[in-house]
């Protein structure tokens, strides 16, 4: 599983470098990898989340230049 997260951070962020990453998987919504200690990616683990974290984004690009 971690390595398969890591492969989507790796395609999607091609240059993003990092030498460690911690994945936290006790969460019952979300995966988390964390990369050199101060980069962090969460992933949903189903399709409810998914849909949530959508909207989170779709809130943060809205506010983006107004905060």
């Amino acid at each position: 599983m971690k390595n398969d997260l890591l492969n989507k951070i790796r395609k999607e962020f091609s240059e993003l470098k990092w030498k460690s990453a911690k994945h936290v998987s006790q969460g019952y919504d979300h995966d988390v990898l964390i990369l050199d200690d101060k980069t962090v990616f969460r992933f949903p683990k189903n399709e409810t989340y998914k849909r949530l974290l959508e909207k989170e984004v779709e809130f943060l690009n809205y506010f983006k230049n107004q905060l």
